[in-house]
């Protein structure tokens, strides 16, 4: 059928905020909170002498910093603990800035300390301005970098608080923000260190319970979430443990163990990621989950991929950290986790890794042949040519702008039949698809098109294109191709339909997992449909998809190419829905005025009913239909015209009009649409009566000022409602019923009234025509029991 219309806008409504993310609300509070109070206390750093050497909260001294320091250059490294300042004794972790405060740059200071053998000896240290160049490396990059995450946390929270990846993300983001934020603050100032060793603890915590619950739940997740939550307790349990030993001068050394432990459990966490990740690409029969784990393992690669590299030079080569040159890159984790959590189309890796090696080699290839060139001209003329000589660079710029463009396409057309040859074959037949648009105005045009073009690059069980039925108000399948497919039908303003239509993110039902939560409100008609993939055909509706024939798994590039088809499908239904919404009004009002037009014809009331029904059927689903009228002497409501299941029936019920809703419309003459025939009767303490259906929508039929009847269409079918639209136009078919009604029992009236005039001229005739007594009594009895329709009569 070709009536499809445009979509209504679903209405869809979630639960208010979880309890968790209160929680995580408040993390993200704390988190901004203490990072705007870090850059007072780095500020404080840079206005104090600096000893040139960086500490850790027990004072003892490190390695982070360059070794040409003043601090480090007198001989103070690592386990050296300093005890005491020109005498006096650093007893706690704020005592050196303290007592530094009191002192000039320029200044030379002893510093006592406390060496790996516990002898103490004194070092005279020169103090210094903070340098620049080390701020900007261990402070405002770390700095930048940790707000960066927080407000990629905050954004993701804002968007999907109410899912718990987004809450989850949102958390490790606070806590990292938390790590890199106060890192400068650990090894100078030591006013947050407690705070920080707890962010650290737990990152590796929040870092496990994504990876279990995002891109997909695991399974014992699924069954019970609150499992999630143990991830915490190792965390926890390190960072109450860190509390004692963080600041304990008694045994300054003593915290080593516990941050190696929270530093190895943050990496487990990581790690844990990445391994999630892999699986999920590799084993996930989804191929969403496939491309979500792709694009964050690619994120992860790049993010982490210099640090490792750095990790694994440096133990050759004993080469300082470059902040600058790793810090940046971190970044990428984040946002290729937000992006796939938030994203509405995924994008296309493969396309970009195929695109990103062709431009490579291009680049590789350009240059080396224009030096190969320079060194065979060099060679065979006997000169030095420079690499900027401007007739060979611009000879050589000629013939690369000739011949680009048809070199790029040879070797990009290479690149993916080595690396993309199953993409390359889709994106052609999508491709085909797309070219078919100009030709299709109709719905089932579209899927014709679709029949073909999913047969060619997919071969699947099943498929059908979910559109929006402005007769049933409901999303209803139109099947592709000649496979069977079972009928099922959902609401506009459902939870399935906000997915595709609203958050345009397509999903993949497993047959043997638990439904997502947030469409358990469905679960009747999904249950029916998996496995499945839906794909959005945004504005318009969805793509329903079974399983390959061949038993294949769908890949991420089968998503990217149907994603992208939806996309196409999406601009081909705004065609047809021009075309459809032109029918449907032109239904609409053909129907309006051929009940209309009914006016002008003398037409028995049973015929008229008839035409109504049947012009009404043009518009709506009326399977269960009826028009009862009023009679406001007996004050009761009768049926004239009913159908039930599509036959037409007799009933000959006769109802008070205090009785059911159909009673509370000629009383208010105003129409009711409802759900739940009964639940609408107990909420207006009306006695419902008869057999209703479940969804119920009546219409008074009006003729002036007074409410002469009723016209109901309900459906026993639980999932069916009622659209304001539908309610619209009914009203003005009902209108133009009462109407047509009205006029027929005012003719029916005329009709009478002559009738009985006639008998009564008809009657005084023969009276004064007739002698014979007898006669004219008979012809009196017989008018008069003719015209009151009595049985019998006698004149006494």
């Amino acid at each position: 059928m070709d009536n499809a219309s445009d979509s209504p806008t679903p209405q869809y409504s979630q639960d208010k905020m979880p309890p968790q993310a209160w929680i995580v609300a408040a993390g993200l509070v704390v988190a901004a909170i203490f990072l705007v109070l870090v850059t007072f206390l780095a500020w404080r750093t840079t206005q104090t002498p600096f000893p040139g050497l960086f500490t850790e909260p027990t004072l003892i001294v490190n390695d982070l910093g360059d070794a040409t320091w003043s601090g480090y250059a007198a001989g103070l490294h690592l386990p050296d603990h300093l005890v005491a300042l020109d005498g006096r004794p650093l007893e706690n972790t704020t005592a050196l800035m303290r007592e530094l405060a009191q002192y000039e740059p320029g200044d030379v200071v002893t510093l006592t300390a406390r060496g790996e053998d516990s002898a103490l000896r004194d070092v005279q240290v020169r103090l210094s301005p903070f340098p620049i160049k080390e701020l900007t490396s261990f402070f405002i990059l770390p700095y930048a970098l940790g707000l960066i995450y927080l407000v990629i946390g905050v954004w993701v929270f804002v968007a999907r608080r109410r899912e718990p990846a987004g809450r989850v993300f949102a958390m490790l983001c606070a806590l990292v923000a938390l790590g890199l934020g106060l890192l400068f603050d650990v090894y100078t100032t030591h006013r947050l260190p407690c705070l920080w060793i707890v962010a650290i603890s737990l990152i590796g915590s929040a870092a496990i319970h994504l990876a279990l619950v995002f891109p997909q739940r695991v399974r014992f997740i699924e069954r019970t979430p609150a499992l999630g939550y143990l991830a915490y307790v190792p965390g926890v349990i390190i960072a109450i443990i860190n509390q004692f030993t963080i600041l304990n001068f008694q045994a300054p050394t003593a915290y080593f163990d516990t941050w190696y432990t929270a530093f190895a459990f943050a990496i487990v966490g990581i790690i844990t990621i990445l391994a999630m990740m892999t699986h999920r690409h590799f084993r996930s029969q989804s191929p969403i989950v496939q491309d979500q784990a792709r694009t964050i393992l690619w994120g992860s690669i790049l993010a982490f991929g210099p640090v490792a590299v750095w990790f694994l030079v440096s133990r050759y080569t004993g080469g300082a950290f470059p902040p600058a040159l790793i810090l940046p890159w971190l970044a990428l984790f984040p946002l290729s986790i937000a992006y796939v959590i938030l994203r509405h189309h995924l994008l296309d890796i493969s396309l970009v890794i195929g695109r990103g090696i062709a431009y490579a080699i291009l680049s590789v290839v350009i240059v080396g042949t224009y030096f190969l060139l320079l060194y065979i001209l060099s060679r065979v003329f006997g000169v030095t040519l420079e690499a900027g000589h401007p007739l060979i660079l611009g000879i050589f710029a000629l013939l690369v702008a000739l011949l680009l463009s048809t070199v790029w396409v040879r070797l990009q057309q290479t690149i993916d039949r080595v690396l993309l040859y199953e993409a390359v074959d889709h994106r052609q037949v999508v491709s085909h698809f797309a070219g078919q648009l100009t030709d299709i105005v109709k719905v089932s045009s579209v899927t014709e098109a679709l029949d073909e073009t999913l047969e060619t690059g997919w071969g699947l069980q099943f498929a059908a294109l979910f559109l929006y039925d402005s007769r049933r108000a409901r999303y209803v399948p139109h099947v592709i191709g000649s496979r069977p497919f079972r009928s099922v039908t959902f609401a506009w303003e459902g939870p399935l339909a906000h997915q595709m239509l609203e958050q345009r993110k397509s999903i993949y039902l497993y047959q043997d997992r638990p439904l997502p939560s947030h469409l358990l409100a469905e679960r009747e008609p999904l249950e029916v449909l998996r496995p499945a993939l839906f794909i959005p055909a945004p504005g318009h509706g969805w793509l329903t998809l079974g399983p390959k024939r061949g038993g294949a798994l769908f890949s991420s590039d089968d998503l990217v190419s149907l994603e992208t088809l939806g996309a196409h499908v999406a601009v081909a239904l705004e065609k047809t829905r021009l075309v459809s919404d032109l029918e449907r009004r032109v239904a609409e009002l053909e129907a309006l005025r051929w009940i209309g037009q009914a006016v002008n014809f003398t037409m028995d009331v049973d015929d008229l009913m008839e035409l109504i029904y049947a012009q009404t059927s043009r518009v709506l689903d009326i399977s269960n239909f009826y028009i009862a009228l009023y009679n406001s002497e007996k004050r009761t409501i009768s049926f004239a015209f009913y159908v039930e299941d599509d036959e037409r029936l007799y009933p000959d019920d006769e109802w008070s009009v205090e009785m059911g809703l159909t009673g509370e419309i000629v009383r208010t003459g105003r129409p009711i649409v409802t759900e739940d025939y009964l639940q609408e009767c107990l909420r207006r303490e009306v006695t419902p009566g008869g057999r209703p259906g479940r969804a119920w929508m009546g219409v008074p039929l009006s003729a002036g000022n007074q409410v002469i009847g009723v016209m109901n269409v309900s459906s026993f079918d639980p999932t069916v409602t009622y659209s304001d639209e539908q309610l619209n136009i009914f009203s003005a078919i009902a209108d133009q019923a009462a109407a047509i009604l009205d006029k027929s029992h005012l003719y029916q009236e005329m009709e009478e009234h002559t009738r009985r005039l006639t008998a009564l001229n008809e009657v005084s005739s023969v009276i004064t025509s007739v002698l014979d007594l007898p006669a004219v009594l008979n012809l009196i009895m017989d008018t008069a029991v003719e015209l009151l329709k009595a049985e019998a009569g006698s004149l006494i």
